[in-house]
């Protein structure tokens, strides 16, 4: 039995769609919430990574666990980063060396690496992460390893921002501006290339790294990485926007944000505003020669389809983009600052 946890999500929903679609053994969503898409054929099994009690009972049964319960940047939790990123992992690996599970894959994140030194980023490259998310994320990588000298094989991907069908979160903001022939705005002059993944590409690396039996760490990113100005110019045609791209001074911005941040009214992590203007791609030629894997989607393919879903299921009226994203209060508050 496969186990997926916080499959409810964007992730977990679409790898429990491929694991049922594939058949063979069954599979479990372990999460907080259930969600509104998931697989018909999966069982769901209510519950908080946080509970020892919970997760034991979760665990029952699984031969191989893909551990994607996670608290995200735009969470803003604070110590629930690390009850739920390193506990909640701890708890995991502990129910899962009890119950005599061997197979565990374990979604971090390349927020780990930081602000990049040197690109692209090597498996091997140093850590030092900005944000309690990326830290709680590094140590939940450790809390894995510590479990390896038990017999359990764990593997850990760290992929870069996560794209494509049902994908929104902050991209509603940005999709909200091209519907509305908006402008766009990007901080610095969005000659920064930031990579991407497309979410099928990340469902094929975690079964592949799933099947290799391999105890080691793996970059997953799309091939090809545009600037940011590229590929949101792109966007605007695909959308046939009439949107203009309006750059915005990236040391202003930031101030701004972590003004806002500091107030407590901006949604965005220290992660997400401080590599905005950044340099960000990943060495995934690890990936490919130990585990065969290979991306298919490119970085236009994955965000343009992640509008088309938002086109097609978002309401006609448009009220959803009409509320005070934290974007427009960062340009009223710069026009306060010196």
């Amino acid at each position: 039995m496969y186990l997926i946890t916080g499959g409810s999500g964007f992730l977990g929903t679409g790898l429990a769609r491929r694991l049922t679609a594939c058949g063979g053994m069954s599979v479990r969503i372990f999460d907080l919430r259930g969600g509104r898409d998931l697989p018909a054929g999966a069982e769901f099994f209510r519950g908080d990574i946080r509970e020892p009690e919970d997760v034991g009972k979760a665990v029952e049964g699984a031969s191989t666990v893909f551990h994607l319960a996670s608290l995200l940047p735009c969470a803003r939790a604070g110590k629930g980063f690390y009850e739920v990123n390193v506990e909640g992992t701890r708890n995991l690996m502990e129910a899962c060396l009890r119950q005599g599970v061997k197979r565990v894959v374990y979604v971090s994140s390349s927020c780990v690496y930081g602000l990049p030194v040197a690109l692209p980023l090597r498996e091997d490259s140093p850590v030092n992460p900005v944000g309690d998310y990326g830290r709680s994320k590094l140590l939940g990588e450790e809390v894995c390893r510590g479990y390896i000298s038990s017999g359990m094989r764990v593997s850990i991907i760290r992929p870069r921002f996560i794209v494509g069908s049902g994908r929104l979160g902050i991209l509603e903001v940005i999709f909200g501006w091209v519907r509305e022939n908006r402008k766009v705005y990007t901080i610095g002059r969005g000659n920064n290339r930031f990579q991407m993944v497309g979410i099928e590409d990340l469902i094929d690396a975690c079964l592949l790294v799933a099947g290799s039996g391999k105890n080691d760490v793996y970059n997953i990113g799309a091939d090809g990485v545009p600037t940011v100005r590229e590929l949101l110019a792109g966007l605007i045609r695909h959308a046939r926007s009439s949107s203009a791209l309006v750059p915005l001074n990236a040391t202003a911005v930031k101030l701004g944000m972590r003004i806002l941040d500091a107030l407590n009214l901006v949604a965005f992590s220290r992660e997400q505003y401080l590599f905005a203007d950044k340099e960000y791609i990943l060495d995934t030629s690890k990936a490919k020669e130990e585990l065969g894997w290979k991306p298919k989607y490119t970085h236009a393919g994955a965000f343009n389809s992640a509008y088309d879903w938002y086109i097609n299921n978002q309401s006609a009226s448009g009220e959803e983009n009409k509320s005070d994203h934290p974007p427009e209060k960062i340009l009223r508050l710069l026009k306060y600052l010196p």
